[in-house]
């Protein structure tokens, strides 16, 4: 990172990372990231995956290619499921990263690449052929008991022989972790009322001839938890904007074909009973929610299970009373339906049979 930033100048990338966009997921670096001195892991993972957009047009094509290249071995070998296609793309990024690495040391950023770091990527192939993948070696959680096994057991001791008294104070927390643990167990045990061995093993015994009598639906119905059954949007309990006029949805959400489209979606939901169907009209009042949350199918390759995405459309809020105003936040959304396979503009392109929400679109515009 530090190698494109000393090519685009300091200035230029900060100003990029300034000048994005909120997106929901996505953090937005408000000042740069010239000031930073030292990154945590989370921060460095949620800046790389804006780092290469924001460097195009900024660098040369060869160091373009090669931050791309870096970027995809790093997600390559994240990955919690490796097959022979991910393993092969992995050789191929660490393959195009040294084919493009020398522009570097052509622009005078970089004297050799003899860093232990860059060596060491050589190896990631034939260790995940040999030992599966190695999502298995990360190192955040040691990170994090260096806090609580080193950081705690030295503010603990005078500063003085440190290393004798870190080890007395964590043998003694362990002791009372233990401890405590077995009060939890024994307080919960005589809360419960568990019954002595002998019937416990009985009851066992009953449970389970009951559960060789039960029906196979309620069986099924007890261990079928899968995902799927979740639901596929969630909204606030309260609508954030209740009681909006039809003129201001009109005018601060930019929908002009609101009331009409409303009207037509209620009658496709309710084909069969339009005659008793109450229509909206222009009188009417609308409880209106900032934000919906769509649940994401599972990727369990990445280590997505049960992600979530936000889209929301909140409008600008002016300050009051010493608050700084709030920018408005209209996100573009994409649907895929199977009638809007021949669309045009996505046709031939990753977004085929996808089409524009256009009350969103107007702001994203």
């Amino acid at each position: 990172m530090n190698w494109c930033i000393e090519i685009a100048g300091t200035n230029e990338i900060d100003a990029r990372f300034r000048a994005m966009t909120g997106y929901p997921g996505l953090r937005h670096f408000k000042n740069g990231v010239s000031f930073v001195s030292q990154w945590t892991g989370r921060e460095h993972k949620e800046m790389q995956r804006i780092f290469v957009g924001l460097l195009v047009g900024a660098v040369q094509p060869d160091v373009l290619r090669t931050a791309v290249a870096v970027v995809d071995f790093i997600y390559y070998a994240q990955l919690q499921v490796q097959t022979t296609k991910t393993v092969a793309a992995l050789e191929r990024a660490y393959k195009t990263f040294h084919e493009n690495k020398d522009i570097f040391v052509r622009v005078g950023v970089r004297e050799h690449f003899n860093i232990p770091k860059l060596h060491q990527m050589q190896h990631y192939v034939d260790a995940i052929k040999l030992h599966g993948s190695a999502d298995g070696y990360n190192s955040e959680s040691p990170e994090r008991l260096h806090i609580d096994y080193a950081k705690d057991a030295y503010r603990a001791s005078n500063k003085r022989d440190f290393v004798k008294q870190m080890t007395v104070w964590l043998r003694r927390q362990d002791a009372v972790a233990r401890f405590q643990s077995y009060l939890d167990w024994a307080s919960q045990r005589d809360l419960n009322g568990l019954p002595d061995a002998n019937d416990q093993d009985h009851n066992t015994t009953d449970d389970l001839n009951d559960h060789e009598d039960a029906p196979e639906e309620d069986l099924e119905e007890y261990t079928n938890t899968s995902p799927s059954e979740m639901p596929k949007y969630t909204l606030s309990l309260k609508p954030g904007l209740p009681s909006v006029p039809l003129a201001g949805i009109t005018s601060t959400f930019e929908a002009p074909n609101f009331l009409p489209l409303l009207t037509t979606f209620l009658r496709n939901s309710c084909p069969l009973n339009t005659r008793n169907l109450i229509l909206p009209n222009a009188t009417d009042r609308f409880d209106l929610y900032k934000a919906v949350r769509l649940r994401l199918p599972n990727l369990p390759a990445v280590g997505q299970v049960n992600a979530t995405e936000r889209v929301r459309c909140t409008p600008a809020v002016t300050g009051a009373a010493g608050k700084p105003p709030v920018n408005a936040h209209f996100d573009t959304v994409l649907v895929r339906r199977e009638d809007e396979l021949d669309n045009e503009a996505t046709r031939g392109t990753v977004l085929q049979g996808a089409f524009f929400i256009s009350s969103v679109l107007a702001h994203a515009n």
